[in-house]
């Protein structure tokens, strides 16, 4: 029986393991410019229809009661009014003048479970349900600019941690991880606006979310709504993840289309709309189940939580790993992946970070 020399069979080791090495190379490469360095992308800027102004009716703060009906004074006498000066809601308040009580006129009031001045009030809670450590911003907006994106992918050139953050968007009071788009190839980036600067245009790949000028948020299923039409009415940002949770106030009938590692339980953010400057954000934890004890939500839990909280309309947003959410500077979870896109809430004369329009 012929023996093989050691000789050969080293070399052919060394063969296989360098044909690995190569692939493992090439394969490193691959992932770097398909899922880490996006390119540049040079937006166009949407336009402003006239329409897109709110035309809501200023409605009464909310706790208003009418005025009693006052006395007839007898004859000589001077009459006392007691009713209080009638205030005006400013007619662009995307509100109507309702939740006066969620404001501050005296100036900024904050901690560590809310923020109040006369434009932004947001409330911070955490509870514990499906198992998990659920946190959500309550947030109420008079000026839809004080709720933004920042795609930090194309603003700062690269993916930046949810610590990174506060200091890279000025005033920011509030950030959560969104529809990381640049996990997709950028043919695939679906529909991605961010401020009003429109990336991406296509509304037939995956479901998506619109915020327009007037303060309203709608969900659409992949194909379902046409660009120039969304154009037409004032896109401000939209998101493309999905799937739809909510829609005109009701869950869908299941997830049958979702594939298993999207519809089972999961690390999840997602967006949620109530009225025109009433929205909510909700992450709920369970990247480290075994450290947290969290272990993430269904999609019916999470589509079940957004009706409980009176939203109309409400999307998906990426989870698993990505999941991030910093309230008033503070962390308050470490995704383990940097984000290329994130919402944040401010005061509408904020600065605008990085020449991402506002």
């Amino acid at each position: 029986m012929r023996r093989r020399n050691p000789g050969t069979r080293r070399r052919v080791a060394l063969m296989a393991a360098a044909d690995l090495l190569a692939f493992g190379v090439a394969l490193c490469v691959f992932a770097y410019f398909h899922h880490v360095r996006q390119p540049q992308v040079k937006p166009t800027t949407l336009p402003t229809p006239p329409q897109a102004v709110s035309q809501q009716t200023p409605q009464p703060a909310s706790g208003t009661e009418q005025p009693a009906a006052q006395a007839t004074p007898a004859p000589g006498e001077t009459p006392v009014s007691s009713e209080a000066p009638a205030v005006t809601p400013d007619p662009n308040d995307l509100l109507g003048g309702k939740y006066a009580e969620k404001f501050s006129t005296t100036g900024v009031v904050s901690d560590e479970t809310c923020y109040r001045s006369d434009k932004v009030a947001l409330e911070f809670r955490q509870e514990q349900r499906f198992d998990s450590l659920v946190h959500i911003i309550d947030i109420y907006i008079r000026d839809v600019h004080s709720l933004r994106t920042n795609l930090c992918q194309q603003v700062f050139g690269d993916r930046k941690s949810i610590r990174s953050l506060p200091e890279l968007l000025p005033g920011a009071l509030a950030i959560s991880s969104s529809d990381q788009y640049s996990n997709r190839n950028s043919s695939e980036w679906g529909l991605l606006v961010s401020n009003s600067l429109a990336y991406s245009t296509d509304t037939n790949i995956y479901d998506f979310a619109v915020l327009f000028l007037d303060g309203t948020m709608e969900v659409y299923e992949a194909g379902q709504a046409d660009f120039d039409a969304l154009v037409s009415r004032g896109i401000y940002q939209a998101w493309t993840f999905g799937p739809v949770i909510v829609k005109d106030g009701a869950a869908p009938d299941n997830y049958d289309g979702a594939p298993d590692y999207i519809a089972n339980k999961n690390p999840r953010v997602a967006i949620g709309y109530c009225e025109p400057g009433h929205y909510y954000l909700v992450m709920v934890d369970g990247t480290r189940a075994s450290e947290s004890g969290s272990a993430g939500a269904t999609l019916e839990e999470l589509s079940s939580l957004f009706l409980e909280l009176g939203c109309t309309q409400a999307l998906n947003l990426d989870g698993g790993s990505t999941v991030a959410m910093s309230f008033g500077g503070r962390v308050l979870n470490t995704s383990t992946r940097d984000l290329s896109s994130v919402i944040y809430l401010c005061e509408p004369d904020a600065p605008d970070a990085g020449g991402n329009g506002a």
